[in-house]
């Protein structure tokens, strides 16, 4: 008897959840439905706005010569996670003073790590004997 699989996208998909530092505390991010998944990584495009150029080390080098631009990033990045992490307002008050941006900046590409690789293709995949390669 053949059981029906009835798991959704998500739950096949679905990677423990990471746990990120800011402030000297930790917080739980698991991978978000479809809907929130979206509005997550729309306020990831916004912090990319910032930048003059989506290579990293373009950013860099304009964060670099404009001090202003790294710190409004480090701020939006702050506020994605706050959104991502579903930080309460008591908390968000603590962090403001609290997490430094080597922190920050660490859990913004954890989150929008998992945010931007859905099907969590990090994951190690090896060949099919199709497309494995005869060695010569």
């Amino acid at each position: 008897m053949v059981e029906e699989n009835t798991r959704t996208d998500n739950e096949v998909f679905e990677r423990e959840p990471i746990i990120v530092t800011l402030g000297g505390r930790e917080f739980s991010f698991a991978e978000p439905g479809n809907r929130r998944r979206r509005g997550l990584i729309r306020l990831l495009i916004s912090v990319g706005h910032l930048l003059p150029s989506n290579t990293q080390k373009t950013a860099e080098k304009a964060i670099e010569n404009d001090p202003r631009l790294g710190l409004d990033v480090v701020d939006a990045m702050l506020d994605v996670l706050y959104d991502a992490l579903a930080v309460s307002d008591d908390d968000k008050k603590t962090l403001d003073d609290t997490a430094e941006d080597g922190e920050i900046i660490a859990a913004f590409t954890a989150v929008s790590g998992i945010l931007r690789d859905p099907f969590g293709a990090q994951a190690e995949t090896k060949p099919t004997r199709k497309t494995r390669r005869k060695a010569s």
